[in-house]
Order: structure tokens, then C-alpha cells, then sequence
């Protein structure tokens, strides 16, 4: 309640009636898919061992955005006489703490899978300006692994910070930048925004 304020009574309101609408319909949401997923899987060990015999190796991508019910499935899963379990992430890129993920899962991996870290550091795509800016911006994050990111192409590349407002600030900026780079002569194609 704390985080709607005065119009918290509406939003569980809208809450159940989702819900309602949900379940008339015989749909599930995918954490309705998750839930079932784990009840499934630890409710039941055989259920669980022939699930997890079906797969050689499990790997998980974006590992830094998993909640704690994926990385409950994503253990089941590999649980077997070799475990062949792989996952890449940054804990600095960790954005899902809304719907429950943490950068603990992937830093506590080495320990709680007995696992060898391998860094991937290396910047094929960007110039060293691009890496270094990037560098120090996760450099001054509290959850992050202690390698920085290495460039590896020889262009320098070039970053433009340019403070805006508002949103609108921001595109008109942009529609700006964007035709004097044309004007100049050069492609829009190798203008990149993030």
C-alpha cells in the first residue's frame, strides 16, 4: 500500500479484477507459469529427476535478471550426476529488482555451484572512448564485477552527453544532432542512440 499512497484501494482493485479476468479466461501470466513451474518440479522428486534428465546442459542468459523462483527451477533443472549448468550475466546490468531479481543469485554462483568464472571483457563492438565512458559509469556502481571492459577495435569512437529536460528536450536534441550530421555529409545509419 505504501507504494500507490492514497490511491492504493485502486490499485488492488484493479489488481483483482485482473485476476478475475485472468482466470475466467483460463489464461496464466508468466508468473502464474513460474509458480506452477516450481510447484511442479519441488513438489515431487521423480517429477523433478525426469525433468531434469531430459537436459545434457542448461544455460541461462541474462542470469543477472533471474527472481528467486527461476534460479529455484533453474537449480532443479541441473540437478543431476554431472552438472552441466551455465550462466552468463552482469550484476551491473541487474534492472529487474521490481519483479524480484537480485545480483546475489549471480554473484553467489561460483560458491553455491562450485563454478569457475570466466570474465567476458571484451569489447569487439565499440570504439575506447565508448569503453571508457562505459568503464566509468559501472565503475561507480556498488554491484558489479571488479574486471573492466576491454576495447578491442582500433576506432576511438566518440560520446556526447548532452543534459535535457524533459523527453521532448530530448528529441528535439536529437532531430537536431541528427541533421547537422547529415548535412555534413555523412549516413544516419552510423549514428547509434542509447
Amino acid at each position: 500500500k505504501q507504494r500507490f499512497g492514497h490511491e492504493a484501494q485502486k490499485a488492488i482493485e484493479a489488481w483483482l479484477r485482473s485476476q478475475e479476468l485472468i482466470e475466467s479466461a483460463g489464461l496464466l501470466t508468466f508468473d502464474d507459469m513460474l509458480v506452477f513451474a516450481y510447484r511442479h518440479l519441488a513438489g515431487d522428486e521423480g517429477v523433478r529427476a525426469s525433468w531434469a534428465a531430459r537436459f545434457d546442459y542448461v544455460l541461462v542468459d541474462e542470469y543477472q535478471d533471474n527472481s528467486r523462483v527461476q534460479d529455484e527451477i533453474m537449480e532443479m533443472l541441473s540437478r543431476h550426476e554431472v552438472r552441466n549448468l551455465m550462466a552468463v550475466g552482469d550484476p551491473a546490468q541487474s534492472i529487474y529488482s521490481f519483479r524480484g531479481s537480485s545480483p546475489s543469485f549471480i554473484l553467489g554462483f561460483e560458491e553455491r555451484f562450485g563454478a569457475a568464472r570466466i570474465a567476458m571483457n571484451r569489447n569487439y563492438r565499440s570504439g575506447r572512448a565508448i569503453v571508457a565512458a562505459a568503464n566509468t559509469i559501472i565503475r561507480a556502481g556498488t554491484v558489479r564485477l571488479p574486471e573492466e571492459m576491454i576495447a578491442e577495435r582500433d576506432a576511438e569512437g566518440q560520446v556526447d552527453v548532452v543534459p535535457c529536460d524533459t523527453m521532448d528536450d530530448e528529441a528535439a536534441e536529437f532531430v537536431d544532432f541528427a541533421r547537422r550530421w547529415q548535412e555534413d555529409g555523412r549516413k544516419l545509419s552510423e549514428i547509434c542512440v542509447l
